[in-house]
């Protein structure tokens, strides 16, 4: 919501209109109550056949969280759920806000590193996919223009190009005809990213779907036949000489290494 470069969709958008006057507190109720997050948020739960019992969290429990890094309005913020408030982390620009963001989260990893490894970098961006079209459709206008002017055969698209995309192209021939080449070479290029984005998305879907199935009646189905035809015991059995063998090389490990 902080990022203007990015499109936040109509449900995000309409909330941050909705609570541009509020306080941080009432902002986050406004979030918590939102039908449109709680149904997105609840979409991507992996379904349970039983209903484990809620206990609060222990010191002794794993806790991982997000901290994000977020420039606005010409500084550097870390939003970290366990402060106060945003930390004002220093003066920035478009250019110099990802080594500054970068140094922190350099800092902060090295503050875990003798005793902590699982960290996760996530990054919220335009869509890859809207900015390949883009960028493939400015490319094709350049090469239609190029090609009427050299009289030569481009698959053009419509639209037209601004005075200053025309200014920046080559008016010599020998030019004209190298960045006809280019251009021609980069919309394959971004055509191949694209059919790339495409096929990570399916994947993607594929994934969620199994991530979010129930597989327990299957598990179950599964253990009822091997039931059935008496594999269940021997599986038992030598999974059982497995653990006993982990355990011994472990306790033997322990041993080399006190002494």
């Amino acid at each position: 919501m902080n990022t203007s470069s990015v499109d936040i969709g109509t449900d995000l958008g309409n909330l941050k209109d909705f609570v541009g006057g509020m306080s941080a507190k009432d902002k986050g109720y406004a979030i918590g109550n939102s039908e449109s997050i709680r149904i997105a948020h609840n979409s991507f739960a992996r379904q349970e056949p039983f209903e484990m019992e809620e206990r609060p969290a222990s010191k002794d429990d794993e806790m991982f969280h997000f901290i994000a890094y977020v420039p606005f309005n010409g500084k550097l913020y870390e939003l970290d759920g366990c402060q106060g408030g945003p930390i004002l982390l220093g003066e920035v620009d478009e250019e110099t806000w990802l080594p500054v963001a970068r140094e922190e989260i350099n800092k902060r990893i090295s503050q875990y590193e003798s005793k902590e490894v699982r960290f996760n970098l996530l990054a919220v961006t335009g869509d890859l996919l809207n900015k390949y079209e883009d960028e493939t459709k400015t490319l094709k206008l350049k090469g239609k223009h190029l090609a009427d002017i050299l009289g030569s055969e481009f698959e053009g698209v419509e639209g037209q190009l601004t005075e200053d995309q025309k200014s920046s192209l080559p008016t010599d021939k020998e030019g004209q005809e190298k960045a006809l080449n280019d251009i021609q070479s980069q919309v394959f290029e971004l055509e191949d990213k694209k059919k790339e984005e495409i096929e990570k998305r399916e994947k993607w879907s594929k994934e969620n779907q199994r991530r979010k199935h129930n597989y327990v009646p299957l598990v179950l189905e599964f253990l009822k036949l091997m039931s059935e035809k008496n594999m269940i015991t021997d599986l038992y059995k030598t999974a059982e000489e497995k653990h006993q063998k982990k355990e011994q090389e472990e306790q033997s490990k322990k041993e080399q290494e006190a002494n």
